[in-house]
């Protein structure tokens, strides 16, 4: 049992915070960052790459309960096989770095529900910060959006770091940034087992709240710690 109060509240940022074109398919995003990333193709097109590469039992295996590419290398990779899948043979390296890359220079928006409760917690007194497995080119974006509330050191993004959510180093880094111990924090993210689940058992958080935001729900039995909620105003429930 966590005999720490929570001091710390951090947050994923994309789907969490804040999400890319706003509400479109994941389709529509990706042909986006591809087409920011100078490879022109429609939805349509993308959909169906996106289609084939879902029955590769070798990304789907690595993968695991991330379900989602987490890591540039994971991320690049995938970027590849979509790219074969679109007709593309001549894929160096720098093409699919300046797609890892586009994805943070895309239009972003936050939920209605992030500024509110940021304000409220700012004033609560908790300290904040965002933990992101995400490219550099995404920490411009991150301070304008953010920085009333969390200063650009607790911004902790995975390409800076050179370490991904879930490896326990990114959690335990993001503790020491903000000055608290790993028990006083709680992360709040999209992803179950990369946020949630990874923050309580490989980081040793007090706590990891998994943001249900299309209800979906789950049948895993969730572990001591983490708790489901499907919009931010229900996070300072589990803080009193």
């Amino acid at each position: 049992m966590n005999n720490y109060e929570i001091t710390a509240v951090l947050f994923d940022w994309d789907l969490t915070l804040a999400r890319i074109l706003g509400e479109v398919s994941p389709a529509e995003r990706t042909a986006a960052v591809f087409n920011q990333g100078g490879i022109l193709c429609t939805p349509g097109q993308m959909q169906q790459a996106m289609n084939v590469c879902k029955t590769e039992p070798h990304l789907a295996k690595s993968l695991g309960c991330a379900k989602k590419p987490q890591t540039r290398r994971e991320i690049m990779q995938y970027y590849k096989q979509l790219l074969v899948q679109l007709g593309y043979h001549n894929i160096s390296r720098a093409m699919l770095n300046t797609l890892y890359s586009a994805y943070g220079h895309l239009p972003t928006y936050l939920y209605e529900d992030a500024l509110p409760l940021l304000d409220k917690l700012q004033q609560q007194g908790y300290r904040l910060g965002i933990i992101s497995n995400h490219a550099i080119s995404a920490r411009a974006t991150m301070e304008r959006f953010v920085s009333s509330y969390i200063p650009p050191e607790n911004i902790i993004i995975s390409q800076e770091e050179d370490v991904h959510k879930p490896a326990k180093t990114i959690y335990k880094r993001a503790a020491a940034r903000l000055r608290v111990h790993p028990a006083e924090c709680v992360l709040i993210g999209d992803n179950l087992c990369v946020d949630a689940i990874g923050a309580v058992e490989r980081g040793n958080f007090g706590m990891g709240l998994w943001l249900d935001r299309k209800g979906l729900g789950t049948t895993k039995q969730l572990p001591q710690g983490v708790a489901r909620i499907t919009t931010l105003q229900q996070v300072t429930n589990y803080l009193a």
